[in-house]
């Protein structure tokens, strides 16, 4: 006797994740070379200092990890998802203005602190919603 299970409603959080991760992020990830030499050139820098860039932004993002896995703790999935989006929001701004290298490297540190605090906060959310019978975040 075969019996017919009920539909999980989680597993469409699996698969919106995972259709998420493999359009938009891959693709960012990996035309981001496409427009290196048009960033470089624009900013008059090398294609070394652009590379160091990236490189300290990776490193500050591990360390930056550590904090907001502290912050999570403390705050609201709600509140450090809305306050991720405000602040991004003002670096993907103050990218449009940069004139210098130094701006660069912070920047994009603080860029990669920011996409850190998005996945926890995403981690803290979206799972709540198809995982506990939809009725929201808990926390």
């Amino acid at each position: 006797m075969s019996q017919q299970r009920k539909f999980f409603p989680g597993w469409l959080v699996v698969a919106s994740g995972f259709v998420i991760m493999a359009t938009c992020y891959t693709i960012f990830v990996n035309c981001m070379s496409l427009f290196q030499p048009l960033i470089v050139s624009d900013l008059g820098i090398s294609l070394a200092q652009y590379n160091i860039s990236n490189a300290i932004s990776t490193v500050v993002s591990v360390v930056g990890s550590l904090v907001i896995g502290h912050v999570a703790d403390k705050v609201s999935g709600r509140v450090l998802g809305s306050l991720t989006v405000i602040a991004t929001s003002a670096v993907l701004a103050g990218m449009s203005f940069i004139g210098e290298l130094w701006q660069v490297y912070v920047l994009f540190s603080v860029r990669s602190v920011l996409s850190v605090a998005a996945r926890e906060a995403e981690w803290m959310l979206v799972p709540s919603f198809g995982f506990q019978g939809g009725h929201g975040p808990t926390k």
